[in-house]
């Protein structure tokens, strides 16, 4: 559980910057 919280916000972090990767290219 407690790699948990460190994996979390690596993810969530991983994620918008994606999300907002795929927004500037459409």
């Amino acid at each position: 559980m407690k790699c948990l919280k460190k994996i979390i916000p690596f993810f969530s972090r991983v994620i918008n910057a994606a999300w907002s990767f795929n927004n500037e290219e459409a």
